[in-house]
């Protein structure tokens, strides 16, 4: 009777640990959300990337556009969509901190993770924006939950909630291809299932994937009838512009008139942006006014010339504006070099801008009012 009884303790107590592994954090996350949701940041809602979601651009993947419409619809607006993207974030992170508390036998450190995922400054001031960072982060969260679930458990339906949990990250934005190397790793290393279950553990893990995949491109051709472009075009042409202050506009090319709109635009139009940039008094300075600026050259300027450059192969949009920015970045190398340099301080400089760096940076702005473009 004592061992039944010891058992039956032990069973409990266990139960116990269990329930507040899954309890602890879901509550700090809900805490965290409604506090944040009655409170919410002073964030701008419609950032210089945000139109192309809003529009449903040729240049997005499906995921987030089709995301924001449906909450739209919903609420009769895009305003309230950011708290649908605050909660789906918060219940995630409860996610993750409730497999971190089952894998560490702490409930506490699953809620202190929970606490720090959903009070990241750098987190939290996309929660409120019309971005895919919020819908990026979710589902990343979730993936790392599902990851941490196969740790726990192996079974097989974990791998199908790792493999859609990546499908859908990757459709919303695809850097996060990055999670197909741990998938790979964690296929050929962490062996937890006998030998013959093997083919049906490779087929949860990729199956899932594929369908995601394959569901997003059906949903993207049903709204577009365009060629698919990618973001190798757009991010080329945004580093052509910022880069040449002192190039004059290319002589035109006799085998390729249409560029050469464009190729006059990139050395005059963005002139007064570039001196604007070169005008920053500190580096935090530069760095906002910079990324804010790239964004517009990469989506919003140009339009009508860009499409008149572009037309000369309709197939392949994207090796037109490969081209016209490499040679631009030919005839000024080192400004690119330099470029690049401050690109990668930015990372660095962004997240500690202290107060007074702040306030220098709006009174550059204010003091340069009305802005170029």
């Amino acid at each position: 009777m004592q061992i039944n009884g010891s058992i039956s303790y032990k069973t409990q107590k266990d139960l116990r640990k269990l329930n507040l592994s899954i309890a602890l954090p879901f509550t700090v996350s809900i805490f965290i959300a409604a506090f944040f949701s009655i409170h919410p940041p002073h964030q701008t809602l419609i950032l210089s990337d945000s139109p192309r979601y809003l529009e449903f651009d040729s240049i997005t993947t499906a995921t987030y556009p089709i995301f924001l419409k449906f909450f739209a619809s919903i609420f009769s607006g895009i305003e309230p969509v950011v708290y649908v993207q605050l909660w789906l974030y918060a219940a995630c992170v409860g996610g993750l901190g409730a497999v971190i508390a089952r894998l560490t036998g702490s409930p506490t450190a699953g809620a202190v993770a929970a606490a720090a995922m959903l009070l990241n400054p750098e987190v939290n001031q996309y929660l409120f924006t019309i971005m895919t960072e919020p819908l990026s982060y979710a589902l990343t969260a979730l993936t790392l939950a599902a990851f941490g679930a196969i740790v726990l458990s192996g079974r097989t339906v974990c791998w199908v909630a790792v493999s859609i949990a990546i499908g859908l990250t990757i459709t919303v934005r695809t850097a996060n291809a990055a999670f197909l190397l741990p998938l790979l790793v964690a296929l050929l290393v962490y062996r937890r299932c006998p030998a013959q279950r093997w083919p049906v553990r490779l087929a949860a893990a990729i199956l899932p994937l594929v369908a995601v995949l394959l569901a997003e491109h059906v949903v993207w051709q049903a709204f577009h009838d365009a060629p698919r472009r990618t973001l190798a075009g757009v991010s080329a042409i945004g580093k052509a512009g910022m880069v040449g202050g002192g190039v004059p506009a290319f002589a035109a090319d006799p085998s390729a008139p249409e560029r050469q709109p464009l190729r006059e635009a990139l050395a005059n139009d963005l002139r007064p942006m570039r001196e604007l940039l070169a005008a920053a008094p500190n580096l935090p300075t530069w760095c906002r006014a910079s990324y804010a600026y790239e964004t517009f050259v990469q989506y919003r300027f140009a339009k009508d010339e860009r499409a008149t450059a572009e037309s000369g192969r309709p197939g392949d949009p994207d090796s037109v504006l490969i081209a016209l920015t490499i040679e631009r970045l030919r005839q000024s190398p080192g400004e690119y070099v330099a470029l690049t340099a401050r690109h990668l301080a930015c990372l660095w400089t962004l997240t500690i801008a202290t107060r007074p760096q702040t306030a220098a940076y709006w009174a550059f702005i204010d003091a340069r009012r009305p802005l170029p473009f």
